[in-house]
């Protein structure tokens, strides 16, 4: 069976294009950093919870969405995801 996954598309840019643009002004501040990866190990503990591993989770990877001033990042490329086997969760 096929599992399709919908994600949003909006103010959407890669994480590896906001670093690079930010880089030329001095980056991401530190508490941006920690927040957004606090954001990023929850998502991939949320998925390995559920017995799934990513393969591929790298900044071009990562989606930087912004809305109204607000961002997130969303983890993307599920298509090297798999089932995780024991151990390497």
């Amino acid at each position: 069976s096929t599992l399709w996954l919908v994600t949003e598309a909006r103010g959407l840019w890669s994480l590896h294009s906001e670093l690079s643009n930010r880089g030329k002004s001095g980056g991401l501040p530190p508490r941006e950093c920690r927040v957004h990866m606090a954001e990023l190990i929850d998502a991939v503990a949320y998925m390995h919870h559920a017995g799934f591993c990513h393969r591929d989770l790298k900044p071009n990877n990562i989606a930087w969405m912004e809305e109204a001033g607000r961002h997130w990042c969303v983890i993307q490329e599920f298509h090297v995801t798999q089932r995780c086997r024991t151990g390497e969760r």
